[in-house]
């Protein structure tokens, strides 16, 4: 009896047996309603399913617990458990090629790791993948109905043999030959020792996938570190996962979403602390800025953040304009160079589309407005998971990406920010914030768009996704200063890790 009095008395252990309880039962649900309904009748992957799903949940339990005892929690700790946890089980279970393009990422990670800064031309002019191994080509080749690679056919691709010898050129998808070899140097790495190693096509994928998923949890471990309060949002915006499953696949996103992070985070570590900046302090400021250019024009309006940090951190108002100089305008020479050798990969549908904006602004307006009211639930949805994961190819019901949404919405409100941020500052910061909307939805306009339709000036603009946002959703943290909820962010976290562990699911259910 004084066993049972001691476990009822303890809310913690309650909590977390809740906790269980619930990942039980919908991971019954997900088996009995999804997976059985999609053919998944095998006895190994049934056996292999409950394995996953009972051994995640109660290692997640553990960690509830332990959050719960505990009176302070560091969140970069924490965000690389959960962030190893996660990204593990994502990359079991949603093999190589399922991510968005991954395939045209993939080439693209090839060209960089044997040494071609630009997609090559063969003596026609024409772009192509050279020298590439046959091995790759057959391992992007699926027999299922949806184009996806499956945890049933990883037998039939770990199989697959290098073959180094054997060798071809295939016309190259220029839609990846945009983007700059440097967000690729992490995956091209990883890709690169892949060779030397004589590995496998399909373990030499995973470890540019792999090399990546370190680079991006560590750089985003590390802005959490420094962050001298609203740890928790910037801990669960990480963890969403449209984030979490970018970072696992070849993707453009995956440096783009880490360097916003740091450099937010260490501007708003300077605005919050009374030292001078440091050599270290200004070379992450560049560093971020310049590789944040690189990946994206549309996010360019971010590296204008180190023009709030307080001009008394420099040693006088001429260091802070020299300082602050050097990082926009490096970061812009080093973009637009970039930009104009990238620019002959672009469709002339594309410059025609550039050209009705310029001439039609306030149809343009319409344009945007129109699409906003009409995809405003999925975009929302999209941010955390919605049905855009893997290609759209995974489902998440709108309870639990709404429920990761409000999760997040209320981290932003549980701790009080110390840091005075002025009025003018804040108004800066939501300027920046329109601005990179306004470029991400116009980039999609103009290459998406068109790519899909084919004409100029539609109704809407096709290819948004939420996740397109999440550099801009970051600056939120500039706004928030009091605490307008009484709890501790712990209590989100909690919610939060069930949210996950239901995407991971329905992942799961999708490709086994």
């Amino acid at each position: 009896m004084k066993i049972l009095s001691k476990i009822t008395n303890n809310k913690n252990l309650i909590t977390t047996f809740i906790f269980v309880i619930i990942g039980i039962i919908y991971s019954i649900y997900i088996h009995s309603n999804i997976c059985i309904n999609n053919g998944f009748l095998s006895i190994k992957y049934q056996i292999f399913y409950w394995i996953l799903a009972i051994a995640l949940i109660a290692i997640l339990g553990v960690i509830v617990y332990k959050i719960l005892s505990k009176k302070e929690i560091k969140a970069h700790i924490l965000f690389l458990i959960l962030a190893t946890i996660f990204g593990i089980c994502y990359l079991i279970i949603a093999p190589i090629y399922n991510g968005s393009d991954e395939v045209a990422h993939t080439y693209r990670v090839f060209e960089v790791a044997t040494g071609h800064i630009t997609t090559p031309q063969n003596e026609e002019g024409t772009y192509i993948e050279k020298d590439l191994p046959k091995s790759f080509l057959e391992l992007s080749k699926s027999n299922n109905e949806d184009d996806s690679i499956k945890i049933h056919d990883i037998p039939e691709k770990i199989s697959i043999g290098l073959n180094e010898n054997d060798k071809t050129n295939i016309n190259a998808n220029t839609g990846t030959s945009v983007y700059s070899p440097i967000i690729y140097l992490p995956q091209a790495i990883g890709m690169f020792i892949g060779f030397l190693l004589n590995l496998n096509p399909f373990l030499i994928v995973n470890l540019a996938r792999i090399f990546i998923f370190i680079v991006w949890m560590l750089v985003c471990a590390y802005a959490i570190k420094i962050m001298p309060t609203k740890k928790g949002f910037f801990l669960l915006l990480a963890l969403l996962p449209s984030n979490l499953t970018s970072a696992v696949t070849l993707s453009a996103d995956t440096m783009l979403n880490a360097f916003a992070m740091l450099l937010i985070a260490k501007v708003f570590e300077l605005m919050s602390r009374e030292d001078n900046i440091t050599k270290k302090d200004y070379a992450i400021l560049l560093i971020s800025s310049i590789i944040i250019g690189q990946c994206k024009m549309a996010y360019i309006p971010l590296i204008v953040l180190c023009l709030i940090i307080p001009g008394k951190r420099y040693k006088n108002k001429k260091q802070f304009a020299i300082r602050s100089s050097v990082i926009i305008i490096l970061t812009l020479i080093f973009s637009l160079l970039w930009s104009t050798e990238s620019g002959k990969f672009y469709s002339s549908t594309g410059v025609e589309q550039q050209a009705w904006i310029l001439s039609n602004p306030i149809n343009y307006i319409i344009v945007m407005f129109r699409t906003f009211v009409e995809s405003f639930d999925t975009l929302f949805y999209g941010v955390a998971a919605g049905n855009s994961l893997y290609q759209t190819r995974v489902g998440v019901p709108s309870i639990i990406s709404l429920g990761m949404m409000i999760c997040l919405i209320m981290s932003l409100f549980v701790e009080k920010n110390e840091t005075k941020i002025k009025i003018w500052k804040k108004v800066f910061t939501v300027g920046i914030m329109g601005c990179m909307a306004l470029l991400v939805v116009t980039a999609m306009y103009v290459s998406a768009t068109t790519i899909l339709t084919g004409q100029v000036g539609t109704a809407t603009i096709l290819g948004l996704q939420g996740r397109y946002f999440i550099p801009i959703i970051m600056l939120s943290v500039f706004l928030v200063k009091n605490k307008y909820i009484n709890m501790e962010e712990k209590y989100l976290y909690v919610p939060s890790m069930i949210f996950g562990y239901a995407v991971i699911l329905h992942t799961l259910a999708t490709f086994i």
